[in-house]
């Protein structure tokens, strides 16, 4: 949700709330124990990631508050995938391209 490259932090309009820097903290635990071995189908199942409850990356009304769509896009193959609503299971997902 926010901007990662540091030049461009000062012009973000808000900080990061704590569910975002938790939600980024467990996607980069996520990424880093399957380096190397990161594809479409993995990236999805991370974003469907309950662990944390309302800290989740995926969160489906934790007072009021969920998930409303991912995607993954990957270059080499061309693939864009998405999903409008909570993330949470497979048959949700569409690919697009």
């Amino acid at each position: 949700n926010h901007c990662q490259v540091p030049a461009h932090i000062a012009l973000e309009a808000d900080t990061p709330r704590r569910s975002s820097e938790a939600r980024l903290a467990r996607m980069r635990e996520l990424l880093a124990a399957r380096a190397g071995k990161i594809d479409a189908a993995f990236l999805r199942d991370a974003y469907a990631d309950s662990a944390g409850g309302a800290l989740a990356i995926c969160r489906n009304d934790y007072d009021g508050i969920s998930t409303n769509a991912a995607s993954v896009i990957t270059p080499e193959t061309g693939e864009f995938w998405a999903c409008a609503g909570v993330p949470d299971a497979p048959e949700k997902w569409e690919r697009l391209l």
